[in-house]
């Protein structure tokens, strides 16, 4: 299609049965003719409805990538930026589970109450017969987007983020949004003052650096609860967001993170459990989130701080970080990477304690400590997470300082007047003693740093 060409663009999920595909074997069959009776239904709903809207092309990705052609899908992957900002609307089977199903659902009352999703359904009825039928929503009902199934899949956010225009299929009725107003098909409109709460989901055009981060960690935050059939596509899937947000702000990417908010991005931490081997990319390093791919958090440690006005200092100072790839960033294999820090370092032993282990993050032992837990409440003073949820025999770990906070006018809980932020790092096996991977992080509360005497170090993360 040509630059000036206006289409439209499906986002879908594919579910278990494979649609259509586009493959090196039929290639030329299809760019000759597609046969209607082979499309499944929701390619269907979404051409018809490109069709009403006076639009003569869709881009579907089943069709439009060649699937079993690795180049053509590095090369189309690469292009998502451009693909979906470059759409005129993107159609959303926002609740379809597969393709098969549809973009639009039966209105019926029956099935919402098999699947209300914060939907009250209400019978009005007189003498017998069905007078009406009152569906009301609770909350903001714009959280229905965040919550379809649409929303689980982790392809899909970058389509979300990325279109100007979507038109939402989902039950009971259809959502539809551009970057000013949103709008339901009950007639609730957003715009202005009221649209500022969906408005999370795009990057203003006057952001400052601190909204920039913000957004970043939520999107980030977002996209790391959803799923994805294929755990190595979590890099690809990010390629157009990446895109966008680097052209946007002139920052420079590196694994998911910047190099202008690395400090901040290197906060990150897990929040949830990480038992399944399957979803941790060996390739990625280890100071990366996307190492870990499943559900993290950035904005844990402000959260705890929230109640207070505070000092916030930085005690790490990036020396060199680099990210080198076989190909095009993002769509092709790792090939080094590097990330050289300087900073207080101690060595300090640590431990979750079963008891601590309800809570999320659980709280640890410093040193030979052990909790009164007969007192009230229990004095713990940390808080850690392991990266990986496992039972770690080793409880002595280098500690990086990464950031401390001190409130301004009152103390922390406890009593406490500082708050420090560090990784726990273990030595990498087989190295000169300067190469550390990190494996979890963790904050420490006290009247004085524990990292007053520690020496600065200059340290390789892996």
């Amino acid at each position: 299609m040509g630059q000036n060409t206006n289409y439209a663009t499906l986002s879908y999920s594919w579910g278990p049965t494979q649609p259509l595909t586009t493959t090196q074997s039929n290639l030329n069959s299809l760019l000759e003719k597609i046969s209607v009776d082979s499309l499944p239904k929701t390619f269907h709903n979404a051409i018809d409805t490109v069709w009403e809207l006076g639009l003569r092309y869709i881009w579907i990705d089943s069709l439009c990538i060649i699937q079993d052609d690795l180049n053509d899908w590095k090369r189309e992957a690469s292009r998502m930026k451009d693909v979906y900002a470059g759409s005129s609307v993107t159609i959303s089977a926002s609740d379809a589970k597969e393709s098969t199903q549809g973009c639009f659902v039966d209105h019926g009352l029956d099935l919402w109450e098999r699947d209300a999703r914060g939907v009250v359904p209400m019978v009005a009825a007189i003498r017998g017969k069905l007078a009406l039928e009152i569906r009301v929503h609770q909350g903001d009902i714009r959280r229905r987007v965040k919550r379809s199934n649409l929303s689980t899949r982790g392809w899909t956010l970058q389509e979300q983020l990325l279109s100007h225009r979507v038109i939402h299929c989902m039950r009971p009725e259809i959502h539809w949004n551009c970057r000013r107003k949103y709008h339901t098909e009950s007639q609730f409109t957003f715009e202005g003052v009221r649209f500022k709460p969906f408005s999370s989901m795009f990057l203003p055009n006057n952001a400052t650096t601190a909204e920039m981060k913000r957004l970043w960690s939520e999107w980030m935050t977002d996209y790391s609860s959803r799923n994805l059939t294929v755990t190595k596509d979590c890099i690809g899937a990010l390629a157009g967001i990446v895109q966008y947000f680097g052209e946007r702000t002139g920052f420079k990417h590196v694994l998911a993170c910047w190099q202008e908010t690395l400090v901040d991005d290197l906060l990150w931490i897990r929040n949830g459990r990480l038992t399944d081997p399957s979803t941790i990319l060996s390739q990625v390093p280890s100071w990366s989130w996307l190492s870990r791919v499943r559900k993290i958090d950035f904005g844990f440690w402000h959260r705890v701080m929230a109640r207070y006005e505070y000092v916030a200092c930085d005690h790490i100072e990036i020396l060199g970080c680099s990210v080198t790839w076989t190909g095009q960033p993002m769509v092709s294999d790792i090939l080094s990477t590097n990330l050289v820090v300087e900073g207080p370092v101690l060595r300090m032993k640590l431990r979750i304690d079963p008891q601590a282990k309800v809570y999320n993050p659980p709280c640890m032992n410093v040193g030979d400590e052990a909790p009164d837990f007969s007192s009230h409440p229990i004095p713990w003073r940390c808080l850690g997470q392991y990266d990986i949820e496992d039972d770690r025999q080793d409880d002595m770990f280098t500690c990086l300082l990464v950031r401390s906070v001190t409130p301004k006018y009152e103390k922390l809980p406890y009593g406490h007047g500082l708050q420090e932020t560090f990784l726990l790092l273990v030595p990498v096996e087989d190295c000169e003693g300067t190469d550390y991977r990190r494996v979890g992080i963790a904050m420490i509360r006290g009247q004085e740093s524990e990292f007053k005497s520690a020496p600065t170090q200059r340290i390789r993360i892996v």
